[in-house]
């Protein structure tokens, strides 16, 4: 994508996190220069502007996840002025996962040090996303060796290569791959895991109570996804801190669907605009899949980590009074279709129904936690019953915000 005329850079994933900023309103910044940080040291990630230009604001603005956070807007200046990029070896820093958090890659860090599995999800849950297949088989030599890096640098004896099976070209690709790393198998699946699977690790050893010296197999496996290996190679290899993302922009708002390498930061209403879409005539944007994604009330939230596609559609809009039965929720019918479709192998429209009588503890018998909150159930439910909101809002009310899969797995840091 085009260098974006502003960008927004998020210091908070929720308004009470800590955080901290290195600048003030009116500086000059470069790209590549610290800015400031999401949490604070030793538990943080750096945040790095993608652009040079002026900063014109440090304040509460739009974000993807939550209404407002503290924020950097960085205006360009149209220069092309870049901070000094230091790879590992000139850093002067001797732990890696330290060098890791200060270029700015969200990695499961509490763990990094002991963990024995790497596990890559290079399955497509959403329908549309392709980002990861074309990152793999256009950077494969990065790929490759930041996969590499990490096995040498995280103390994991094994890697694990998740595809799915009938995806031919990304499985030779990958194949080919394990050939040459001794560590690495890969598996394949019939059908794609959805990208809660790494916060669905978390949340059962946060359910389980994990302490230090009580990690089981499970928690001792990294869940990452490609863009993660590459980002490694750049900050490890080339000094280049993570500012960039492969993103998949697709949907009926948007006039020609592709892959664009943006800019962390960038508006969403700019990424639109830039594949050709008609921001007054879209309806509906998620960040993310159209299944999966995260709805977006306002466009000028900017793109964050861990996003991998933007979904704008155009939809029609009418009057409780215009619409039919069928744009209405009606009675479950018992028709088993969400049952059919859940690969947790879950009954929702049954955990839905305790959930609204308030029978949390009931739900929770049932399944509730085995969630992954992947959407497919109210994808296909012909009654409209909101299911996967349904459940979402059980474990809201028994367990808290951090027992959320989907808002865990767009934070930047988890600690």
């Amino acid at each position: 994508m085009a260098q974006p005329q502003r960008v927004v850079l998020p210091l908070q994933d929720v308004p009470e996190n800590p955080f901290e900023v290195f600048v003030n309103t009116g500086d000059t910044v470069t790209a590549g220069q610290k800015v400031g940080t999401i949490g604070k040291a030793p538990e943080h990630i750096a945040v790095h502007s993608p652009i040079a230009g002026e900063v014109t604001a440090i304040i509460p603005m739009p974000h993807p996840l939550v209404h407002e956070v503290n924020s950097v807007r960085i205006s360009a200046d149209g220069t092309e002025s870049q901070a000094p990029m230091q790879p590992f070896r000139d850093s002067g820093l001797s732990d890696v996962g330290e060098f890791f958090r200060e270029k700015g890659i969200p990695l499961d860090y509490k763990y990094f040090a002991t963990i024995a599995t790497i596990l890559v999800n290079a399955t497509e849950f959403e329908p549309y996303l392709c980002s990861k297949e074309r990152l793999i088989l256009e950077e494969t030599e990065k790929f490759s060796q930041g996969l590499t890096i990490l096995l040498e640098n995280s103390g994991a004896d094994k890697l694990i290569i998740v595809v799915e099976k009938g995806k031919s070209s990304l499985v030779s690709v990958v194949r080919s791959l394990c050939n040459r790393i001794p560590a690495a198998v890969i598996e394949e699946v019939n059908q794609p895991l959805p990208d809660t699977i790494e916060a669905m690790i978390r949340q059962k050893a946060l359910m389980r109570g994990i302490v230090k010296d009580k990690v089981t197999a499970i928690d001792r496996t990294i869940v990452i996804e490609p863009y993660i290996a590459v980002a490694v190679y750049d900050a490890f290899v080339l000094g280049i801190p993570f500012m960039e993302q492969l993103v998949t922009v697709a949907g009926s708002g948007i006039q020609t669907l592709q892959n664009m390498w943006i800019k962390i930061g960038t508006q969403l209403s700019d990424i639109i605009q830039q594949a050709g879409g008609n921001v007054s005539n879209v309806r509906r944007v998620t960040l993310g899949g159209p299944i999966m994604g995260r709805p977006q009330p306002m466009l000028d939230a900017p793109l964050i980590k861990k996003a991998r596609g933007v979904f704008a559609a155009v939809a029609l809009a009418f009057d409780e009074e215009r619409k039919s039965r069928f744009y209405k929720r009606c009675a479950c019918v018992r028709c088993g279709k969400c049952v059919d479709v859940c690969p947790a192998r879950i009954p929702p429209n049954l955990i839905a129904d305790l959930v609204e009588h308030k029978r949390f503890g009931e739900a929770e018998e049932l399944g509730l936690y085995s969630c992954l909150e992947c959407g497919l159930c109210y994808y296909v439910c012909p009654s409209i019953i909101p299911l996967v909101e349904l459940l979402k809002l059980g474990k809201l009310n028994s367990k808290g915000r951090d027992s959320l899969l989907i808002f865990n797995s767009y934070r930047t840091l988890w600690t």
